[in-house]
């Protein structure tokens, strides 16, 4: 019977959009493993998509292969529960495509044109270049500390002057490690997903916190590899200096990674010390 399951995943569906959200955003379990959060967030907007797919799909194959039992009172009435399902579901499916697909070209084309003007200005700008961690970095003239990632066929870090002066050398190669983070797993992409999700469904709460977890989780996923390339305490200065720059909109948000990646730091000192000293222990010959 094609309405058991048909049902299942519109309410699988449904879960997803409501419930998700709020499971999603309790406790601080999202803080200390934030790339398993952020396959949650994107899977469940993903799982709940391909959930009302199956739905509808069901119930366009009900309609086009049904064999009508005579002996059966509820035929008649399932025959014509899925043609309005299907036919409901397929104007829906169509009319969302639409949104999706214009609103989605629109958001990757203004993302593609903001990245290829970023990286024309750093090569018109740019002073040095320079391999860090394995990435291509491109140093240019401005005063305000900053660095961003240029993602495209040669993918490249872009590093201000007013940064190098700002930043130890051990801590420029933490940001550049981040940065560097961000290129090689396409946060960029997850992040124009997550917009373009916004976009769609402007007076969704669901899609605003799936576009503020997607910012923030990216961001310390990409904390976190740093500090495991060259290390949290490098890290944490940086993010520290930034702040006292007043390098972001947002200090306080990096104040808080920073807190964040020392917590990091002492939690693995106080590991060490539990764990005590391998030492072997002196012998004296005779």
């Amino acid at each position: 019977m094609w309405i058991i399951p048909a049902l299942a995943c519109l309410a699988f569906a449904v879960f997803t959009m409501l419930a998700a959200p709020s499971l999603l955003t309790r406790g601080t379990w999202q803080v200390r493993h934030p790339q398993l959060a952020l396959g949650l967030w994107h899977g469940a907007v993903l799982g709940g998509s391909l959930a009302l797919l199956a739905a509808v799909a069901l119930s366009v194959v009900a309609v086009l292969n049904w064999e009508h039992d005579e002996g059966s009172w509820l035929s008649g009435f399932e025959i014509a529960l899925a043609s309005v399902f299907a036919s409901a579901g397929l104007i829906a499916m169509f009319g969302w495509g639409f949104i999706v697909t214009r609103r989605s070209g629109r958001a990757f084309a203004d993302g593609r044109r903001a990245n290829d003007e970023l990286r024309d200005a750093a090569r018109v700008l740019s002073y040095r270049d320079e391999r860090i961690g394995g990435a291509l970095v491109r140093f240019v003239e401005s005063p305000s500390p900053h660095a961003l990632a240029a993602a495209g066929p040669s993918p490249v870090v872009i590093v201000s002057s007013g940064l190098e002066e700002l930043l130890t050398r051990e801590q420029l190669e933490a940001v550049v490690a981040h940065e560097r983070c961000h290129l090689v797993r396409f946060h960029a992409l997850a992040q124009r997903l997550a917009e373009v999700n916004e976009a769609c469904l402007p007076r969704y709460t669901g899609a605003r916190n799936l576009s503020r977890a997607t910012a923030l989780l990216i961001e310390l996923i990409a904390d976190d590899a740093a500090a495991g390339q060259v290390g949290a305490e490098a890290l944490s200065g940086a993010l520290r200096a930034l702040a006292g720059a007043g390098a972001s909109s947002d200090d306080e948000v990096l104040v808080q990674r920073a807190r964040r990646l020392r917590a990091r730091v002492i939690g693995e000192a106080e590991q060490l010390r539990a764990e005590g000293p391998e030492t072997d222990a002196p012998t004296r010959a005779d």
